[in-house]
């Protein structure tokens, strides 16, 4: 008894670690998407103002077109996240269920 309880706590803590993992992994390229895009915009922009094809403007009213994208995207990819954690623990619940010895 004592063995199969320290596998299953193996296995969920393996579990979780790897949740944790794609978690802050996906945070982390949300986070250089976005540094990337406003960088990009940046760089571009003001390349485009100094060679007089540009002006400042488009570049602000193009920044501001990417921060007002942000909020939605990351709130889709965090319903992602949260949907997957959730299926992964409703799995897990279900397993330990379906193999619960009958009383």
């Amino acid at each position: 008894m004592d063995d199969a309880v320290i596998s299953d706590f193996h296995d969920i803590f393996h579990t979780r670690r790897r949740i944790f993992a794609l978690k802050l992994s996906s945070k982390a390229a949300i986070g250089a998407i976005s540094g990337l895009g406003k960088v990009g915009i940046l760089f571009l922009g003001g390349w485009l103002v100094l060679r007089g094809q540009n002006d400042v403007r488009t570049v602000v009213a193009s920044l501001t077109g990417l921060m007002r994208i942000e909020g939605p995207w990351r709130d889709l990819v965090g319903f992602f996240r949260q949907a997957s954690t959730v299926r992964v623990k409703y799995g897990m619940l279900a397993d330990a269920v379906a193999t619960r010895p009958e009383r």
